[in-house]
């Protein structure tokens, strides 16, 4: 029979190796598919209405009583990880109006939405939009 000192020691062991091998250390281990940041700003024309953000399907945003700030020019910003890839973002105000777009995500991407003459209008950047 094992002496407990033996077993302790091996259980001691076993665990510190355990916690070594599944610590995260913060290195990439090569997920194939890695996170993006997609920001959407709602920005000119929008008066009081809901509207609904949908990324690749699925809901990200439903909100209520969207006001443009008009000395910023923006109203709400909704951002959402993305993976790499084809992105299709929709944006529906009310019941009766919704936009399309579709773009590539391989960084960062910035989607300004605006709400002029009846029509959502939408611009794709890589960089960050500036308001004020």
């Amino acid at each position: 029979m094992p002496r407990p000192s033996i077993i302790l020691t091996l259980g001691a062991s076993l665990a510190i190796l355990l916690a070594a091998c599944s610590s995260d250390d913060g290195v990439d281990d090569g997920d194939p598919v890695a996170a993006r940041r997609l920001t959407v700003d709602l920005q000119d024309g929008f008066d009081g209405v809901t509207v609904v953000v949908i990324v690749n399907g699925r809901t990200v945003a439903e909100l209520e009583s969207v006001t443009t700030d008009e000395m910023l020019g923006l109203a709400e910003s909704v951002e959402v990880e993305i993976p790499e890839g084809s992105t299709e973002l929709t944006v529906r105000v009310g019941d009766e109006l919704e936009g399309d777009v579709a773009f590539d995500a391989d960084g960062e991407r910035f989607v300004g939405v605006s709400l002029t003459g009846g029509r959502l209008v939408t611009n794709v950047s890589e960089e960050p939009f500036g308001y004020g």
